[in-house]
């Protein structure tokens, strides 16, 4: 019997079923679907399903976590030595997996700005790029960044979901059938699309925004959709779940992974009553995957990733006692792209050690300072998203920092620190300011040499009083 689906479909989704892209057809022709602007696929392979459900295995069975990186993390450290340039440079004087860990405090870090201004030390020599995908981070850290990922990286990746999901004992019914995950977004402009996750035995996958002018008419075509394509998991952040609310979305998802920007505890009691489903406070970077989650009846959040290794540093890089606030800082990850040795977020926490139900010890994260929950106000009272700053400043020029304050009178005090020998867009950059905010506001921008030593600034500023959450 003859294929029906497309070959550019095939090739964007290698492992999609007939039952599957029958779905995903429906989804993209809904009478009542966002105005798609973007496809995508997952690129999944049959290995790559092999070594997620591996990785899986790791994940569910990892051996207790001690206060020192694990015999097979230094091993991995050491067998990047040879191929990575930052690497051979921090462990210039390791030379045994002994040595290595006899030195591990005293191994320089790395962070953020390395990876903005000279990405090539970090990637391996010689490294196939045949599948490589670029995901380009959202730029709330001050260092806007593309980094490199690959397929199977990624289909592990959505194994700490499959975990979470067993750690809580609920069924996602992942079916080529109905819609798996609903990635919910509330900014001004972003990518909609939608797809198929193999990894997720084919079950549906839409990227949709809250924003009237990305739907045929407006909220009512976007409560009709999501009550349709119910799904199984909502990937969202604060922000957007508050706007999922005020919408008054259809949708009964089985959980919920709120990331991005912090969750505080009230918020997370909000979205929980009104939703009916568990809300995961969930930590993750785009240069390492998932790092941490809340759990229920456990505080903070809960270490996972067994090739992950977790430790809090002071500003010269060495760990500070347990309970001691300090910068979250990882070596490992299963992005072959990028191994990471000391790699600081720009993140801070303070660490324990836990117990976890099959009496293991766990890394746990405590009091996270990071992503801010950050909102400017316009002229005419709107609350303007941070995400919509950042893409008003990134189309008009390449920047490796850059910080937005605004004081309490409401001026705009933009700093940016460009990369050098690229000229930038002022006068566009004005302007669409003044359209974003009104003309009303006024805006002042100042080109600086630097935003600090560390590529993680506080990018976000706002002395104006403006809402913290749904009423």
């Amino acid at each position: 019997m003859p294929t029906t689906i497309p070959p550019e479909v095939r090739e964007r989704n290698p492992l999609i079923t007939e039952a599957s892209y029958a779905t995903l057809k429906a989804i993209l022709e809904d009478g009542n679907a966002p105005k798609w602007n973007h496809c995508i696929g997952d690129r999944i392979e049959a290995d790559d399903v092999a070594s997620a459900q591996i990785f899986r295995t790791k994940l569910i069975h990892s051996p207790s976590e001690a206060g020192l990186p694990s015999e097979a993390i230094l091993k991995w450290v050491m067998s990047q030595k040879e191929c990575v340039w930052r690497i051979e440079n921090q462990l210039k004087n390791c030379k045994t997996v002994d040595g290595l860990r006899h030195e591990w405090n005293h191994i320089e870090t790395s962070e953020r700005e390395d990876l903005a201004t000279n990405m090539a030390q970090h990637i391996p020599h010689g490294i196939d790029f045949d599948r490589a995908v670029i995901y380009d981070t959202s730029g709330t850290t001050g260092h806007p960044l593309d980094v490199f990922h690959h397929p199977s990286a990624l289909a592990q990746n959505h194994m700490f979901a499959d975990l979470v999901f067993e750690r809580l004992g609920i069924d996602p019914e992942w079916s080529p059938e109905r819609m798996g995950c609903l990635n919910i977004c509330a900014q001004r402009q972003t990518y909609v699309f939608c797809n198929a996750f193999s990894i997720w035995n084919g079950a549906g996958f839409a990227k949709i925004n809250l924003h009237e002018a990305d739907w045929p008419d407006g909220q009512k075509s976007a409560q009709k959709f999501c009550s349709k394509w119910n799904p199984s998991l909502v990937t969202s952040d604060p922000i957007s779940l508050s706007t999922a609310m005020k919408w008054q979305l259809p949708i009964q998802p089985k959980l919920i992974f709120s990331t991005a920007i912090g969750l505080s505890p009230e918020l997370q009691t909000q979205f929980q009553k009104y939703f009916g489903c568990p809300v995961i406070n969930w930590y993750a970077a785009t240069e390492v995957g998932p790092i941490a989650c809340s759990l229920p009846k456990q505080e903070g959040l809960v270490v996972l990733a067994p090739d992950l290794y977790v430790e809090i540093v002071d500003a010269h890089g060495v760990p500070v006692e347990e309970g001691v606030m300090g910068e979250i800082c990882v070596t490992g990850g299963r992005n072959p792209y990028l191994p990471l040795l000391r790699y600081r977020t720009g993140d801070f926490a303070k660490r324990s050690l836990i117990t976890d139900h099959n009496g293991r010890c766990r890394h746990v994260l405590h009091s996270l300072q990071g992503r801010e929950w950050v909102s400017f106000v316009a002229a005419n009272e709107q609350v303007i998203n941070s995400v919509d700053i950042d893409r008003v400043i990134r189309d008009c020029g390449v920047f490796v920092q850059h910080q937005v304050h605004q004081k309490s009178d409401r001026t705009l005090h933009i700093r940016l620190r460009p990369v050098l020998n690229l000229p930038y867009d002022e006068t566009k950059l004005l302007r669409m300011l003044q359209d974003l905010f009104g003309h009303e506001i006024r805006v002042i921008i100042e080109e600086v040499p630097s935003l600090g030593e560390s590529g993680k600034i506080r990018p976000y500023i706002c002395e104006v009083v403006t809402p913290k959450g749904p009423k």
